[in-house]
């Protein structure tokens, strides 16, 4: 699995969620969000701190359409901490157990760290590609 880091914050610039997700094509991936902390409205009418604790309960995690995502992410005022995964079946979701861990069976990942960089995973270097001229035009 390949990864590539981006820092948060450019010149004058923070890179959230919404941002990550413009350079993904669209797609009919499984999107789930394994782990959550940050501000805007949760999915499902949840207020933010409900939906982050059950995310830990849940251990496919939160599953979403691609739409879905993005709606998400376009309610977010700020990330901190995430883990989110494309994969094309449930089955092949998997959290990871141990910290820095590389995630299996999945198109792509997205991890937040610590409002501090965002790392993003991948086998396919045309799927990384664009985070790369991402970090560069904002970096």
């Amino acid at each position: 699995m390949n990864k590539l880091t981006i820092p948060v914050t450019g010149e004058g610039f923070i890179f959230n969620l919404k941002e990550m997700l413009s350079v993904v094509p669209d797609n009919k991936w499984v999107w789930a969000v394994l782990e959550f902390y940050g501000v805007g409205i949760a999915p499902a009418g949840l207020a933010m701190p409900d939906f982050e604790e059950r995310l830990r309960d849940l251990e496919k995690g939160w599953l979403l359409s691609w739409e879905e995502l993005r709606l998400f992410a376009n309610n977010l005022e700020q990330v901190f901490d995430c883990f989110i995964v494309a994969v094309d079946s449930v089955d092949k979701i998997r959290k990871p157990i141990e910290v820095d861990e590389p995630p299996q069976n999945c198109f792509i990942a997205l991890e937040a760290f610590d409002s501090h960089e965002w790392i993003i995973w991948s086998d396919f270097p045309e799927l990384l590609s664009p985070f790369s001229v991402l970090r560069e035009s904002n970096g």
